[in-house]
């Protein structure tokens, strides 16, 4: 079973690909089931290969829209935008970004284009951060087919680590903004 699911051409790796990049330029439409799709059909390697391809495909041309056409957002009083803008380091801070599940990739793009980083300079940012997040979602699309549990739970507690990234990366901008005031 697992061989027949595994069985695609490039024409369907292609549209996985495609669907991906066209999730990522939809404000607030979640990557997680494509990605994990992809650890399903293509397995933990080339899924992973996949994943981070078209996440910085999918990026790198949606902040290349927002500069093109000069797109503003709403999103200029989102809480999370304002902590990464006031970063010692906002490249790193946007990298890790990515890196968080509950983080609209549009958000993170449109920052970068709102700090003036050119898309050149920003593209090794933009592969650190999916790196990990890609990876997560294609193991455990391999482990939800291969119905290894002890994977999943590993994953999960992964999960849980990014989220806790997340926290201190909340605790980390309170300092530096208290550090500031004095």
């Amino acid at each position: 079973m697992v061989e027949k699911i595994r069985s695609h051409g490039p024409v369907d790796i292609i549209i996985l690909v495609a669907l991906i990049i066209i999730v990522i330029m939809v404000p607030g439409a979640p990557t997680a089931p494509f990605e994990i799709a992809s650890g399903i059909v293509l397995g933990p390697i080339f899924g992973s290969v996949l994943n981070v391809t078209a996440a910085v495909l999918g990026n790198a041309l949606l902040i290349w829209i927002i500069s093109k056409f000069k797109i503003s957002s709403s999103s200029d009083k989102n809480k999370i935008l304002g902590k990464l803008e006031n970063m010692n380091n906002p490249k790193m801070g946007l990298s890790i970004a990515y890196m968080i599940p509950v983080i609209p990739t549009f958000l993170i793009d449109y920052t970068v284009d709102k700090l003036g980083y050119s898309l050149k300079k920003f593209l090794p940012y933009i592969v650190i951060g999916n790196i990990p997040i890609s990876i997560l979602y294609a193991v455990g699309g391999d482990a939800i087919l291969e119905k290894n549990y002890k994977k999943i739970i590993v994953l999960l507690a992964i999960i849980l680590i990014i989220l806790g990234l997340f926290l201190l990366f909340n605790k980390l901008y309170k300092q530096e903004r208290s550090e500031d005031n004095e």
